[in-house]
């Protein structure tokens, strides 16, 4: 269905939506929970930028972050029947390092920042990257701010060819490093039109943490686990953890494109769909059951 089609038939669902001629690259920060509602104004929000800019999939990203290895939940391991004291190696960093990753609707990869904790970027540090145009940069605690935001949004604007026509749209989360208004304002200037998640709804309709996480998690791990077995350690160098990262982001991300187009497809961002976003909400809100169609027998108690 093409995009004036779907605007015909969706319309009627948003009696708050008025399609505007003006051309203001000013985000709108949603502060709707997880909800139907907020899911509403997130979509409202989204078709207005698809019937105003005639958008493309190639023009609408997706930003998230994630770590390189948080500390690790208990794991089965086999052992003597009746043993008392099972323990087993794991390998861990002894810091946080931040993988900033960001996707297009059309599968296009956006080259990865790595923020790692301290004061100095040290050369061999660097020399542990092997993906073409990523950037490493340092913070207090290897955690995102406010000052690395902006500098990371210009990198997104510019690895993204020239040929894509402009503004592009970023659709992210409202963490207060990634928002305020010395970033609405470079925004403006790059020509980036920022949509926001609505609050508590990342796990629903963020395409990065859909799809393309857990797929690249699995590769990350099975990379560690490997370097720990073939250089006898049980811990990394901050050069040690952006090799691997680079390695398993090949593997996990670059090379499985269909996993960021499924993950937009699912969320609902791209094709743009309500009804697809509905099930994302439905499926964690009433645990995978229409609760439409549901009964609830009498002898159960509920409580609004």
């Amino acid at each position: 269905m093409d995009t004036i089609g779907y605007f015909i038939k969706y319309s009627s669902l948003l009696p708050n939506f008025i399609p505007s001629k003006k051309l203001f690259i000013m985000p709108r920060k949603l502060y709707s929970e997880a909800n139907e509602d907020g899911l509403r104004i997130f979509f409202n929000e989204m078709l207005k930028h698809v019937m105003e800019r005639k958008l493309t999939p190639d023009r609408i990203f997706n930003m998230d972050e994630t770590g390189f290895a948080q500390k690790s939940k208990s794991k089965k391991v086999i052992a003597v029947a009746g043993s008392k004291n099972v323990w087993s190696k794991s390998v861990e960093a002894s810091f946080h390092l931040t993988i900033v990753a960001c996707a297009g609707a059309d599968g296009f990869v956006v080259p990865p920042m790595f923020i790692v904790p301290g004061q100095r970027l040290n050369r061999d540090v660097m020399d542990g990257c092997s993906i073409d145009n990523s950037t490493i940069s340092v913070a207090a605690k290897g955690f995102m701010t406010a000052k690395l935001f902006l500098k990371w949004l210009v990198h997104f604007e510019n690895q993204v060819p020239g040929a894509v026509k402009r503004p592009l749209v970023l659709v992210y989360d409202g963490y207060g490093s990634h928002y305020n208004d010395e970033i609405v304002q470079k925004a403006i200037e790059i020509n980036v039109i920022l949509v926001l998640l609505p609050a508590n709804a990342t796990h629903l309709i963020q395409p990065l943490d859909v799809a393309v996480f857990k797929p690249f998690k699995t590769v990350l791990k099975k990379k560690m686990e490997s370097f720990m077995i073939e250089h006898a350690c049980t811990s990394f160098t901050k050069r040690d953890s952006i090799s691997i990262s680079s390695e398993a982001w090949k593997v996990g991300v670059i090379d499985k494109k269909a996993n960021i187009i499924s993950g937009f497809k699912a969320s609902g961002i791209w094709p743009l769909s309500f009804t697809e976003m509905q099930k994302r909400w439905r499926l964690y809100h009433d645990g995978g059951i229409d609760s439409t169609n549901a009964k609830i027998q009498p002898w159960i108690k509920t409580r609004e």
